[in-house]
């Protein structure tokens, strides 16, 4: 097959082969830089030394409180001005007490005591270590009473605990099937 141009100069689109470097003019190995490795590292060097300057005048003035360390008294008083009502992020008292129960020590104590149980092994396919939960064979919020017992906890790799129906927002379906049937027994 014969080109219609030629070849390299002939070509209307050829562009003088590889780049050359933009401080020394000496030709690249790719096209992937505009410098080569020692305009380069020049450049780099200049970039630290600009670095230097600016920290230099930098030297003795203020930086808010970054890098400060705070007395014990000082972040007391801190903490007690952002806490509670005080605080920008108060929104009523509304975190639900189910969320202060699943960040307790007791509910720590309870998965690592599963996990133990299980040797860390998924208790549906057998997958071990990875990525794993302790699951609430009856579900946390039916089942108060049986929220701590290791009895009523099971290992699972997230995959197998995704595919259980109390998983996520099937719990809220699941509890309201269970109102629904009490309700209708009440009747």
């Amino acid at each position: 097959m014969k080109y219609l141009f030629g070849t390299k100069e002939k070509n209307p689109n050829w562009k003088g082969g590889l780049p050359k470097c933009m401080d020394c003019g000496k030709q690249l190995v790719g096209y992937y830089s505009k410098r080569c490795v020692r305009c380069a590292s020049i450049e780099s060097n200049s970039r630290l030394e600009v670095r230097a300057k600016i920290s230099a005048t930098m030297t003795g003035m203020p930086s808010n409180t970054k890098g400060l360390k705070m007395s014990e008294e000082s972040n007391r008083k801190r903490s007690e001005a952002l806490r509670g009502e005080k605080s920008h992020l108060w929104r009523g008292g509304i975190t639900p007490i189910y969320h202060a129960i699943r960040n307790s020590v007791e509910m720590r104590i309870w998965r690592r005591r599963v996990f133990e149980r299980d040797n860390f092994i998924c208790q549906n396919c057998g997958e071990r270590g990875g990525r794993i939960h302790a699951d609430h064979i009856k579900p946390f919020a039916l089942y108060p009473e049986l929220r701590f017992k290791v009895e009523n906890g099971r290992t699972l790799c997230i995959p197998c605990h995704q595919a259980t129906p109390t998983w996520g927002t099937n719990t809220k379906m699941v509890l309201d099937a269970r109102l629904r049937t009490e309700e209708m027994k009440g009747y």
